[in-house]
């Protein structure tokens, strides 16, 4: 019970009642990422240091997994 009481407290508001795996969902992260501040600088850091680790030439697309409310391709072109 205390386990259930704490992630609703944790979830944001905006997420609290859509399902984990819905495209719903994934939107909705994608859209408090770029509203906050804090995170979109995270995951731009991220996302540099990410870059800064791939090869100068790539033959073919990069592919981002595990954040489907990520925006690395705006950044990574």
């Amino acid at each position: 019970m205390l386990k259930k009481v704490l992630k609703s407290l944790l979830l944001h508001p905006l997420t609290r009642r859509t399902d984990l795996n819905s495209s719903e969902t994934t939107e909705l992260r994608s859209r408090i990422i770029q509203d906050k501040s804090f995170l979109k600088q995270f995951y731009q850091e991220c996302y540099v240091s990410i870059s800064n680790l791939l090869p100068d030439e790539i033959n073919g697309p990069v592919l981002e997994l595990g954040s489907g409310g990520g925006f690395f391709e705006k950044l990574y072109q």
